[in-house]
């Protein structure tokens, strides 16, 4: 390697930032300081596994050493005033999320107490709203806190996300799914859990209760249940009984029936379908559903019961199901038009042998037609199957394929199921 290549070491580096620190930065006059700077800076890069194999990046010096300014000139200079403004002013902004959490853990690391911290959060938090989001993201990183104030952020969460009547979304997210997400992280350390819970429960006696709010709160509870990190906020049906009549609450409407995680509204995709179907009409089987404070979205309910029905093997139990349904008023061109949707090819993963066997035995010539489309369709994307499963797929009959593709309604699709089927052997 030449001399304009040298090796990058732990010393060479420590040496440049020193330079930096002294002559661009300007932090310093003196040189052991600036290198005692530097040294800091590279304990910090170890720690935070951002340096390593001898390279970091240029963005993680400037947010350290911004960090590192205001630590240094503002808060060890107890300017307590422009801190507060200088936090407040961005502590919203994505791009000084990581330069506020060195700060922050910079005064965190510099105290014998959780007073300052405390107070930092509470006037941050009375200074600007907008505060919640990162406040929350960073209480694990934070060693001097008090339980006082992670109620704080709970209870101001929980207060946020229940009382919202409309979540409005945009491109970069709505303020309370920025809020939901934070709190979903505060609950992936199961050490938050039982925290979390006490605040629950009292903040659950103390809002004016009514059927919405009720409903909100256990819409809440079910979706950070649902969607949190792994290890995080598991479903307890005791602790929630506890505060909500559960069991009526969670059959009053389709989607808790559908976040309903205990047996109450049955332990099936099947039982919840036909539930659903029973009590709210073949919409909400029909319709997808939209979390009302997370980012995930559920497909259709029909669809999600197909799927798990088909790639089982339950072949037998599939059709009986599935007639259930249509006797309680599913409909046939709705289901129809689900599947005729090119954005669906990729949820089904079936058994095709098992389809196959159906296809040649099944004398409803409907369930044959939706079944052929749904081998068809998952055929058809192509890195779903092996090349024999596609040798089987060459064997349907494209013609009626092109057709149940091109029904329109109703009228269309009684016309079809009146005409003759000429079967193909499908599966020999």
């Amino acid at each position: 390697m030449s001399s304009s290549n040298p090796i990058i070491t732990n010393e060479l580096a420590t040496s440049v930032i020193t330079e930096a620190v002294q002559k661009k930065l300007k932090l310093t006059d003196d040189w052991i300081i600036a290198q005692e700077y530097a040294e800091e800076f590279m304990n910090y890069a170890l720690k935070r596994s951002i340096y390593f194999d001898n390279n970091f990046t240029h963005k993680t010096f400037l947010e350290y050493f911004t960090a590192y300014w205001i630590f240094s000139n503002v808060e060890k200079k107890h300017r307590v005033d422009e801190r507060k403004e200088i936090i407040s002013k961005y502590i919203d902004n994505p791009f000084w999320s990581i330069v506020l959490e060195l700060l922050i853990n910079m005064i965190d690391q510099d105290q014998a107490d959780y007073e300052i911290i405390d107070d930092l959060f509470k006037e941050q938090l009375e200074a600007k709203i907008e505060a919640l989001p990162f406040l929350l993201s960073v209480l694990s990183s934070i060693k001097y806190k008090s339980n006082s104030i992670i109620k704080l952020l709970i209870t101001t969460s929980l207060n946020l996300l229940v009382t919202t009547k409309v979540l409005k979304k945009n491109y970069l997210g709505s303020f309370e799914e920025k809020v939901f997400k934070a709190l979903t992280g505060f609950l992936s350390n199961a050490n938050n859990h039982s925290l979390f819970k006490e605040v629950f429960v009292v903040f659950a006696s103390t809002i004016n209760i009514n059927i919405n709010s009720t409903k909100a709160l256990l819409i809440l509870y079910l979706e950070l249940c649902s969607q949190a990190p792994k290890n995080s906020l598991r479903f307890e049906r005791e602790f929630i009984n506890t505060i909500i009549d559960y069991d009526n609450l969670v059959n009053s409407d389709p989607y808790l029936i559908l976040l309903d995680p205990s047996e109450s509204s049955g332990s099936t995709i099947y039982e919840k379908t036909k539930l659903i179907l029973t009590k709210f009409g073949d919409y909400y089987l029909v319709n997808s559903f939209q979390a009302k404070y997370g980012d995930l979205d559920y497909y259709e309910l029909i669809l999600l019961f197909m799927y798990v029905e088909l790639s089982k093997s339950r072949a037998t139990l599939f059709i009986q199901n599935l007639n259930s349904l249509f006797k309680l008023g599913l409909s046939k061109i709705k289901l129809l038009k689900l599947l005729q949707n090119r954005r669906n090819v990729f949820l089904f993963n079936p058994d095709v042998e098992e389809i196959g066997k159906i296809i040649l035995s099944e004398k409803d010539e409907f369930i044959q037609a939706i079944l052929r489309l749904i081998v068809w369709k998952a055929c058809n994307d192509s890195w779903l199957f092996d090349v024999e499963v596609k040798t089987n797929f060459e064997k349907l009959n494209n013609s009626e394929i092109t057709t149940l593709l091109s029904i329109k309604d109703e009228t269309e699709l009684n016309t079809m199921l009146m005409k003759e089927f000429k079967l193909e052997k499908y599966m020999q």
